[in-house]
Parts: structure tokens; C-alpha cells; sequence
């Protein structure tokens, strides 16, 4: 009796501990407010352990501590002029691809803009993907 007794209760913890993990899309939420409070701060190192990919835009980011200073140093001003809310997030069949659409409203004025974030699973790790379409 003891053993069924502890049996399920062991069970039941493990079922507690297995649904207390985040869900895919807080995963991805968090990693797309992460990107764009990065891009904010200009913590490029931080970037590079989540970004993949193979555009322009990665490339300035991979280079992050070197020659680009002037143009990293206008895409920190442009970002730190938005706030960001994460409006909707559109998984692939699969699910290893995910488009997160992000709301930028503008601080100081009343402009706002939608962006659309590409986020990919690389190797079982959610990874926010800046790369050519199709590739």
C-alpha cells in the first residue's frame, strides 16, 4: 500500500514539475522582448548566443564589437524609441518556425509599426532567425 501510495504521489509531482515549464510561445515571447531589449542596450554578445542566420543585419550584429560602430550606434537610437508588445505569434505545421509579430509604438509621438520577427529551433533551442527568405 505504501508503495502504490508513493507511486502516485511521485507521479503526480512529476506530472506538476513536467506542466510548470514554459510553453513554446512564452519561450518565444520572451526571446523576441529579449532581441529587440538587446538591440535597445547594444549588448551584442548577448545576441550572439540566440541569433542565427545569414543577412546583412546578422552580420553587423556578429560584428558588433568592431568596425560598424556608427551604424550599430543608429540602430540602438532608432530601437531605444519604441516600446514593444508582442501582439501575436504564428507557428509553423511543424512547429520548429515561428513569426512573431511585434507591436513598436513610438514613445514620444504616436507613430507604431508592426515588425515581423522570424524565430527558428535550432537543435531543440529556440533561436531568433535574421536571415534571407528560403534559406
Amino acid at each position: 500500500m505504501k508503495t502504490k501510495l508513493f507511486s502516485l504521489m511521485l507521479l503526480l509531482v512529476c506530472g506538476l514539475m513536467a506542466s510548470c515549464g514554459k510553453s513554446d510561445e512564452e519561450t518565444v515571447k520572451d526571446l523576441a522582448l529579449k532581441f529587440y531589449k538587446d538591440s535597445k542596450e547594444g549588448n551584442y554578445s548577448s545576441m550572439e548566443k540566440y541569433v542565427v542566420g545569414n543577412d546583412m543585419l546578422f552580420q553587423i550584429v556578429k560584428a558588433g564589437k568592431a568596425k560598424d560602430k556608427q551604424v550599430l550606434k543608429f540602430m540602438e537610437e532608432e530601437a531605444a524609441k519604441y516600446e514593444e508588445t508582442v501582439k501575436g505569434i504564428e507557428f509553423s505545421e511543424d512547429g520548429t518556425k515561428a513569426k512573431v509579430q511585434v507591436l513598436l509604438k513610438e514613445k514620444k509621438g504616436e507613430r507604431e509599426r508592426t515588425d515581423n520577427l522570424d524565430v527558428r529551433k535550432v537543435d531543440g533551442k529556440w533561436m531568433v532567425y535574421q536571415g534571407v527568405p528560403g534559406r
